[in-house]
C-alpha cells in the first residue's frame, strides 16, 4: 500500500510558514502564507508550497527519513528598471540565510538543505509590471517511526 505524503507535506509547510512568520517584519513581508499560485496576495510576500516527499528506511530502530521538497516564494512587484536584482539579491539571501541557520524549523525536523535559488518574473495582467519571485527549493528531512497494528 502506498503512503499517503499529503500530510507530511501539509505539515511542513505549515512549519516553514510560521519559521518565516517570525521574521516577515525584518525583511518588509506584508504576509507569509501556503502558496495560492494566484496573484492575489500583498506584495511583498512569501509563499511556501511542498512539491515532493520520499521516505528511505533507514537501519536505526527500523524508522524512516522522511525527505520532503519546499519550495519558498519570495514575491513583489517590479516598480523602477534594476530594483528587482537589487532586491532579489539581498532579501532571496537573507532568507536563505536564516532557514540555513535554522536547521530543525523549530523542532519539526531532523535536518534542512537548501538545494536551489532561482529567480522569475511574470507580468502582472492589471499594472504591466512585471512581478518577480526568488524561489528557494529546499529539503526537509525528518525522521519518522511508523508503528504497526
Amino acid at each position: 500500500m502506498p503512503i499517503d505524503t499529503k500530510d507530511f507535506m501539509d505539515d511542513a509547510v505549515k512549519n516553514m510558514v510560521e519559521l518565516l512568520e517570525t521574521q516577515k517584519s525584518v525583511w518588509g513581508v506584508k504576509e507569509v502564507v501556503p502558496f495560492r499560485s494566484t496573484f492575489k496576495s500583498r506584495l511583498p510576500c512569501i509563499e511556501v508550497n511542498s512539491t515532493d516527499a520520499s521516505f528511505e528506511h533507514i537501519e536505526s530502530g527500523g524508522g524512516y527519513m522522511c525527505s520532503i521538497f519546499v519550495e519558498v516564494w519570495y514575491w513583489f512587484a517590479q516598480f523602477k528598471e534594476g530594483f528587482a536584482k537589487e532586491e532579489l539579491d539581498k532579501k532571496s539571501s537573507e532568507i536563505a540565510l536564516f532557514i540555513a541557520s535554522n536547521q530543525s524549523l523549530n523542532g519539526y525536523c531532523n535536518r534542512v538543505f537548501l538545494e536551489s535559488l532561482s529567480i522569475t518574473a511574470l507580468p502582472d495582467q492589471r499594472t504591466g509590471a512585471p512581478i518577480v519571485a526568488a524561489v528557494i527549493r529546499c529539503r526537509i528531512q525528518k525522521e519518522i517511526f511508523l508503528t504497526f497494528h
